[in-house]
């Protein structure tokens, strides 16, 4: 690996950031290691054993988790869409409700992929309900790719579609099938 060099043009200030933070943390540690040393008043053979034992615990118990969070590399966030419709049989629907629903899971599944459009995550049943997830950085696109599909499934009376975007996690709109 090699080194990191800060200059005008590559400065990544989340790494920079960690660098000083464990350049200031290493110098306290260095700080309290010459502290120990003086008040224990160890011999150089007593210094030769307690620095290489005391420098590499306070690297691996401290320094080294020192980071700044970050976003995944090319992605900023992800924004969602919810596909919701009442099941006929049951809370669960019948077998073949379900059966049915997972066709079309694999279908939308298959076309978002081709499109690069998003991501299927899978389906949720429950309460005479289920909802088909999808993740991707632009809801608009991927429900203009799914909703033609939608419509044409059996089970398109009723539906919704709820529409979150990447940037805007707590704001939300619902579109009636």
């Amino acid at each position: 690996m090699g080194a990191h060099v800060y200059g005008v043009n590559n400065v990544n200030w989340r790494e920079f950031l960690e660098f000083v933070c464990k350049i200031l943390v290493g110098g306290l540690f260095v700080y309290a290691g010459f502290y120990f040393v003086e008040d224990f008043e160890f011999t150089v053979v007593g210094q030769v054993i307690f620095w290489p034992i005391f420098l590499l615990l306070a690297y691996w118990l401290v320094i080294r988790e020192i980071y700044i969070p970050r976003a995944i590399k090319g992605v900023s966030s992800f924004g969602s869409v919810v596909v919701e419709f009442s099941l006929n049989n049951g809370e669960y629907g019948s077998e073949d409700e379900r059966a049915g629903v997972h066709r079309l899971a694999e279908e939308l599944d298959a076309l978002t992929k081709k499109l690069g459009v998003g991501d299927y995550d899978g389906d949720e049943f429950g309460a005479g309900k289920c909802r088909l997830f999808f993740y991707t950085d632009n809801p608009d696109a991927l429900y203009a790719a799914i909703e033609p599909h939608l419509r044409r499934s059996v089970y398109a009376d009723g539906m919704t579609a709820m529409l979150t975007e990447p940037a805007e996690l707590i704001s939300s709109r619902t579109v009636r099938l």
